[in-house]
């Protein structure tokens, strides 16, 4: 009887490490789903920086208000994108 109790004490000890383990595993996994999501949307304005930089090289005229555009997209877009990162990471966790 003694053996049954202990075996089921390590039992229900075994599963709830691996309960433990399965949450960190889940929690790490939803955060990195949600860094890609941010890192995705990053991507997207640096795509659409770089299309009007490459544009400002070939064309003279309006050259301000393309790099106007730019600094409202790196002031505006990837600033909030970067604070998402940021709020997701803490600096120890990485």
């Amino acid at each position: 009887m003694v053996d049954a109790v202990s075996s089921l004490n390590a039992t229900n000890s075994v599963d709830a490490m691996f309960e433990t383990f399965r949450e960190l595993v889940e929690k790490d996994r939803i955060l990195k789903d949600k860094i890609a999501e941010v890192t995705h949307g990053m991507e997207y304005w640096i795509s659409r920086i770089v299309a009007i930089l490459q544009k400002t090289h070939t064309f003279k005229d309006g050259q301000d208000a393309d790099l106007r555009e730019v600094q409202n997209i790196l002031h505006k877009e990837v600033r909030q994108h970067l604070l998402e990162l940021a709020a997701l990471i803490s600096p120890v966790s990485y």
